[in-house]
């Protein structure tokens, strides 16, 4: 599960970098086409007239001059038809890289073709295929600073460049032979700074990407959870507050939502049944659990109103034994109905954490479990192994997730059921006060954040 959730956050995150780089691509690429073709058109132009006004001098090259420049002018409308063909239909990814290789080869061959047929420049200065070269290595540099290009991206313009420069080297220059095996060598290098930038460029951006997409998937998590930490607590039930039966309780998750579970009915002569249930695991996939049984719960209860704790448990057994069992998901659970015109209580517990009797004499019964953990056996091997007990007057049920007694003090310590059993014995505290109580000693004992998911529960039957 591990490796399968990160490759789908890694197909993830390509997409949005390469839905960024599609971005970037376009834009830039107007950039480019426009700024090189403006510059073409304004290299050329001066050159045009420095050439016309030199052809009244001396100068030996001034008519190779003017027939270079008159060729370099078809350049820079070439750069800006493809920078307004952009802007008037929609060039698909393949298109744009491969119109950008294609101007790149241009503007370099260009340069490569003018040098070495009209030798512009004065050459007693720099070499003619220096000349070239540089002129290449201008074009492909500014290129590789605008295009957000891969190093594979940017070097196929260059592989088609150094091409046209060992044609134009073999066939037209005089150079010796051991300068020309030079220049053929030393000419990929014109594309080795270009690919240094890009290789940079890519993994800085390939950074701030990750950063930006962590950062915008947290935040969509983070609202996900609260959006889910509302749904999970909708299916907690209400405070009962009124009727010969109480119930009052308090919830802490570890996370914003997690596998403690609170399930609640009243019946219409007064009882209540009462489960509280605690899955194995924390966080989201023990909410997903949650969510899975209160359904369970619900179509039980719906079917059977007056269904028993012990036949409750019977059937949440087998529903986990079939459906959460198999991955390895399994809960405790602790189940009563009181009824408050006989004055019993009936119970069931699956390997629960004791419960604790409270009688309204001061007197504190440890309920312990009844039966093990739900989803271990199959149905036909479970035992509920219901109990019953009094219920009068005055009398509080304590319930407790394995949160509340597990959690560790600053000495290390757990706070353990001991101290649970010394709350509940000591003090003149009224029934339904018991989860504030509780809550505020777990709390003060803790140190740190909490570990587990904590809900405490109580329901009491008022003496008046």
């Amino acid at each position: 599960m591990g490796d399968r959730t990160t490759t789908i956050f890694t197909a993830d995150f390509r997409r949005a970098f390469a839905e960024e780089t599609k971005g970037l691509l376009r834009k830039r690429f107007l950039w480019f086409t426009g700024l090189v073709g403006a510059f073409e058109l304004i290299n050329a132009g001066v050159g045009i007239v420095l050439s016309l006004w030199g052809s009244g001098t001396d100068h030996p090259h001034a008519g190779d001059h003017l027939t270079g420049h008159l060729l370099h002018l078809f350049v820079g409308p070439v750069f800006l038809a493809a920078f307004v063909l952009d802007l008037r239909r929609r060039l698909s990814d393949a298109m744009i890289l491969g119109a950008t290789t294609a101007l790149v080869v241009l503007q370099g061959g260009m340069n490569i073709l003018i040098v070495y047929l009209f030798e512009v420049g004065d050459a007693a200065a720099l070499p003619t295929w220096g000349r070239a070269l540089i002129g290449v290595l201008f074009t492909h540099i500014l290129a590789c600073a605008f295009l957000p290009w891969t190093v594979r991206q940017c070097l196929r313009p260059i592989v088609w460049l150094v091409a046209i420069n060992a044609m134009f080297l073999l066939g037209v220059s005089d150079l010796d032979p051991q300068r020309r095996v030079l220049v053929l060598l030393l000419s990929p290098l014109v594309g080795l700074p270009g690919a240094v930038i890009c290789a940079v460029r890519q993994l800085r951006r390939a950074e701030r990407s990750k950063f930006r997409f962590l950062q915008s998937r947290y935040g969509e998590v983070r609202r996900e959870l609260m959006d889910a930490r509302k749904v999970h607590e909708d299916l907690f039930p209400e405070a009962i507050e009124t009727g010969p039966i109480r119930l009052r309780y308090r919830y802490e998750p570890m996370r914003q939502i997690g596998g403690d579970f609170l399930f609640a009915r009243r019946g219409d002569e007064g009882s209540v049944l009462v489960v509280l249930a605690d899955v194995t695991g924390h966080g989201i996939p023990a909410a997903l659990t949650v969510n899975r049984l209160y359904g369970e719960l619900e179509r039980l209860t719906a079917e059977r109103p007056w269904i028993s704790p012990g036949e409750l448990l019977e059937g949440l057994n087998r529903y986990a034994h079939l459906t959460l069992a198999p991955h390895s998901i399994y809960l405790t659970a602790f189940c009563a109905r009181i009824d408050p015109d006989g004055g019993r209580m009936t119970y069931a517990s699956a390997g629960h954490p004791p419960a604790f009797l409270r009688t309204v004499d001061g007197r504190v019964e440890e309920l312990a479990s009844t039966t093990i953990v739900l989803g271990a056996v199959p149905a036909g091997s479970f035992q509920a192994g219901q109990e019953e007990r009094a219920f009068a007057l005055g009398d509080s049920l304590v319930l407790y997730t394995d949160g509340a007694i597990e959690c560790h003090g600053s000495d290390g310590q757990m706070f353990g059921i001991d101290r649970v059993r010394a709350i509940l014995a000591s003090g003149d505290v009224r029934p339904g006060e018991w989860t504030r109580i509780m809550m505020e000693r777990v709390e003060s004992f803790r140190d740190g954040p909490a570990r587990d998911d904590t809900l405490l529960v109580e329901v009491y039957r008022p003496l008046h």
